[in-house]
C-alpha cells in the first residue's frame, strides 16, 4: 500500500564520485523538494552506499551488484561501500589491473584444467562452463528484476535525471540502454509515472542500443533531452514519443555565490579543469597518442600562463582527474613548475558545494569536462572550453561564448593563447553574456519542474 506522501526516485547512473554529475543529482532533489515538500525521496544509482550517504536519501542499486540487494537506509549504508575520494581511487585501480592467474588450488581445479588442455574436450568444458556463468547470472538478474518491481509498489514517480546516460561507448548495449529499458519497463507495469530529464546523447553505435532506448521512451509520460543534437539521435519520423530540449540540469542548482572584489593590480588566477579523454585508465578508448599530446599541450598552456606571471591552480570534478593533472605537471618543464606553490596546485572537494567553491576562486577557468564546463558557467565564471565531443562545444554557443572554445581532436595551444587573452580583455563583457544566458536557463529549469512534478501533484 503507498503511503499518503508522495514518492520519487531520482535516478541515474550516478555514485561513481564524479561531482559534475552528483550536481545533478543535488539540484533535482532540491527542485523536487521546492514543489512537493513533504515527498519522500528515494535516489537510485550504481553505488546506493555513497549516495544514501552523500545526499541524505534511502537509495537503491540501478544493478544487480554486491551493493543492490535491498535499499540503503541513510545513516545505515556500509562503511566497505562508502569510501572517501582517494580510497574510493585506491579500489578502482586494484580493480582495474590485471588480475593474476590463480594457482591450482586442489583437484577439481586441476581437473577442469586438464580436461580444457584436451583439443576437442577443452572446448566442450570451457563451453559448458561459460553456459554454466551465463545461467547463474540469469538467475541473479531474474532475482533483482522481482526485488525490484516489488520495491517499486511505493513509488509514484520515477525521474532519469539527466546527463549522458543515452550511450554505450562504455559497457555495450547491455550496460546503459538495457538498465534503462528494464526499469522502464518495471515503472509502466507498476503505474509509477516515469519522465525522462534533459537526458544527453552519443555515442550510440551497437544495433540493439537505441530500439532498447526508443521502447524505454515509449512508456515514458515525459521526454527531455539536453540539447537539439541529442534529440535527433533518438527520434526518428515514425517515432511515437516527442521529447521537449531543457538545459542540463546542473544549471537549476542552488549554491552561494562568493562576492570577490577586483584587484586591477593583481594577476588572474586561471583555474584548469583537465580530463582523461583516450587515456586507457579511463577512456572506452585508448589512444595513448592523442592522450599525451592532449597532456603535453595543456603543460605548455600551463607554462605560458607562469611564465606570464599569472597564478593557476588544477581542479578535478571526478576521481579520474588527479591522473591527468599528475601527468601534465610531469610534463611541464621544471623550472617553471618550481614556480609554483604546490601544496595549492591541485585543489579539490569531495562534495559538489566545495567544487563550487574552489572553481568561483579562478577569474577564468579553462575546461575539458562538459559538467566542468556547465559548473563554471553556471557560477557565472568566463570559460574557455576545450571540446571533447558536441555537447561541450554546442553549450559554449547557446550560452553566447562560441568564441572561446577550441576542439579536443585539433587543439592548438597558439589559438587556445590567443583566445585566452582575448578573453581576459573582454572578461567583464562575456561575464554580463553568461549571467544573461544563466537566468533564461534558470527559468527553464523551473519550467521543467513545474511539468515534471505536475505529473502527480
Amino acid at each position: 500500500m503507498k503511503s499518503n506522501k508522495p514518492v520519487v526516485g531520482v535516478f541515474g547512473h550516478y555514485g561513481n564520485h564524479n561531482l559534475g554529475d552528483e550536481s545533478i543529482i543535488d539540484a533535482s532533489i532540491a527542485q523536487i523538494r521546492k514543489r512537493l515538500p513533504d515527498a519522500e525521496i528515494i535516489c537510485m544509482s550504481l553505488r546506493p552506499d555513497d549516495t544514501a550517504k552523500r545526499h541524505h536519501v534511502e537509495a537503491y542499486g540501478i544493478r544487480n551488484t554486491p551493493g543492490s540487494k535491498g535499499p540503503v537506509i541513510p545513516g545505515k549504508e556500509a562503511d566497505s561501500q562508502y569510501l572517501p575520494w582517494v580510497q574510493y581511487a585506491q579500489q578502482r585501480a586494484a580493480e582495474d589491473a590485471p588480475s593474476q592467474v590463480k594457482a591450482d588450488t586442489g583437484p577439481i581445479t586441476g581437473l577442469k584444467e586438464r580436461l580444457k588442455a584436451l583439443p576437442v574436450l577443452g572446448i566442450f568444458v570451457k563451453f559448458a562452463i561459460r553456459l554454466i556463468h551465463m545461467a547463474q547470472d540469469l538467475i541473479e538478474e531474474l532475482g533483482f528484476l522481482v526485488r525490484t518491481f516489488n520495491y517499486l509498489k511505493r513509488f509514484d514517480l520515477l525521474v532519469v535525471c539527466g546527463s549522458n546516460q543515452f550511450l554505450d561507448n562504455f559497457g555495450g548495449a547491455w550496460e546503459f540502454p538495457y538498465t534503462l529499458l528494464k526499469w522502464s519497463i518495471m515503472a509502466k507495469l507498476r503505474g509509477v509515472k516515469l519522465a525522462y530529464a534533459s537526458v544527453g546523447a552519443n555515442p550510440l553505435e551497437q544495433s540493439l542500443s537505441k530500439p532498447m532506448i526508443r521502447t524505454a521512451l515509449g512508456m515514458a509520460d515525459y521526454i527531455s533531452y539536453r540539447d537539439h543534437a541529442s534529440k535527433a539521435i533518438i527520434e526518428t519520423p515514425k517515432a511515437k514519443f516527442e521529447g521537449h530540449v531543457y538545459p542540463d540540469l546542473a544549471f537549476g542548482l542552488d549554491f552561494t555565490r562568493i562576492n570577490r572584489t577586483n584587484d586591477p593590480d593583481k594577476k588572474l588566477m586561471v583555474g584548469i579543469n583537465p580530463m582523461p579523454v583516450f587515456d586507457h585508465r579511463y577512456w572506452c578508448e585508448d589512444n595513448s597518442g592523442k592522450y599525451l599530446g592532449y597532456v603535453k599541450k595543456l603543460a605548455r598552456f600551463a607554462e605560458l600562463l607562469i611564465s606570464h606571471d599569472y597564478q593557476l591552480f588544477f581542479f578535478p570534478t571526478m576521481w579520474r582527474d588527479d591522473d591527468v593533472i599528475i601527468d601534465i605537471m610531469n610534463a611541464m618543464d621544471p623550472e617553471l613548475r618550481a614556480k609554483m606553490d604546490e601544496s595549492t596546485t591541485i585543489r579539490d572537494s569531495e562534495e559538489v558545494d566545495g567544487l563550487l567553491s574552489i572553481m568561483q576562486e579562478a577569474d577564468i577557468i579553462v575546461a575539458t569536462r562538459f559538467h566542468g564546463t556547465v559548473l563554471a558557467l553556471h557560477s557565472e565564471t568566463p570559460l574557455l572550453g576545450v571540446s571533447y565531443y558536441l555537447k561541450n562545444s554546442d553549450l559554449m554557443n547557446n550560452m553566447g561564448q562560441g568564441d572561446y572554445h577550441e576542439n579536443f581532436e585539433t587543439l592548438d595551444i597558439d589559438a587556445l593563447w590567443n583566445k585566452f587573452l582575448d578573453l581576459e580583455a573582454k572578461r567583464q563583457n562575456q561575464k554580463e553574456k553568461i549571467i544573461a544566458a544563466n537566468k533564461i536557463y534558470r527559468n527553464l529549469i523551473e519550467e521543467q519542474w513545474d511539468n515534471i512534478t505536475g505529473l502527480i501533484s
